[in-house]
């Protein structure tokens, strides 16, 4: 039996990069994977390929987080991998920048 077999596993950030491998091999594990992302076209192919759902998922935003839930009731598990960097110096950093990175990497 797969390790992760009849499992739903929600992973953020899985359009593509780590979050996409992460839902492969939940996948290969045997779990159903809502893949999660703001990037919908991505996000997408990446649930058809491994047989998945999508959901688009802010992880910053309160309202999808109620949404994904509400949608799928039962979740197992969660990988949360989404998460952003800017290569910029303090100086190039304004408020709303440094609020939309910790918004995202520290609340989501």
């Amino acid at each position: 039996m797969q390790r992760l077999q009849d499992q739903v596993i929600v992973i953020t950030g899985a359009a593509r990069g780590q979050g996409a491998e992460e839902a492969r091999r939940c996948a290969s594990e045997g779990a159903h994977v809502i893949v999660t992302d703001v990037l919908e076209d991505e996000g997408r192919a990446v649930a058809a390929e491994v047989g998945g759902t999508f959901q688009r998922l802010d992880v910053a935003s309160a309202g999808d987080w109620e949404a994904l839930t509400a949608a799928h009731g039962h979740i197992d598990g969660l990988v949360n991998n989404a998460g952003v960097f800017r290569g910029l110096s303090m100086l190039d950093t304004d408020e709303a920048i440094f609020r939309r990175i910790f918004e995202i990497n520290q609340l989501g």
